[in-house]
C-alpha cells in the first residue's frame, strides 16, 4: 500500500516481501521493519496525520506505530495506491477491502484533499465482483 503526495512521490509505503517475515514500514527511514508477520486472515491499515509537518501515525493490525515522518519533505497525502507485485496470478493473492476510508482534519487546506481522495477512493471499492443472483431484484 504506498501512499502519495501532489507531485505523486511516495511519501510511505506498507510492504510484505515474500520470504521476509513481517510487513515494512518505506517513508523517511528505508525498510522499517513492523514485526507484524504475514496473515492470510487480513488486518485493519491506518494512517493518520499527526501535525501539518509530515508527522504520522501508522496503525497494522493491533501496532501502532507513532511518531513517523512522510518521506520527501511532505505533509499532506494526495493518492492511495493498493497493488499486487509479483506475488501470484491467484485469486488467494489478490487484495480484498472490507471498509475503505479516508477523512481529513477539519481544515479548509485539508477538506478538500479529503474529499478528493474519498472520490477517487471509490473507483477501488467498486472492482467488487458480484453476481447477478446476489445483486437485489427490482420491483
Amino acid at each position: 500500500m504506498r501512499f502519495r503526495d501532489a507531485s505523486n512521490t511516495i511519501v510511505s509505503e506498507l510492504r510484505f516481501t515474500g520470504g521476509e517475515s513481517s510487513y515494512k514500514i518505506f517513508d523517511s527511514v528505508a525498510g522499517f521493519d513492523t514485526g507484524v508477520g504475514f496473515t492470510d486472515d487480513g488486518f485493519k491499515v491506518k494512517l493518520e496525520l499527526e501535525n501539518k509537518t509530515g508527522g504520522y501515525a501508522l496503525s497494522v493490525g493491533a501496532s501502532t506505530f507513532a511518531g513517523r515522518t512522510l518521506g520527501s519533505s511532505a505533509n499532506e497525502i494526495a493518492s492511495v495506491v493498493v497493488y499486487n507485485f509479483t506475488a501470484g496470478n491467484f485469486s488467494q493473492r489478490d487484495i480484498y477491502f472490507n471498509n475503505f476510508e479516508i477523512s481529513s482534519i477539519p481544515e479548509p487546506s485539508s477538506m478538500a484533499v479529503g474529499l478528493l481522495l474519498t472520490a477517487s477512493s471509490g473507483g477501488i471499492a467498486l472492482r467488487r465482483r458480484f453476481s447477478k443472483a446476489s445483486q437485489p431484484k427490482s420491483a
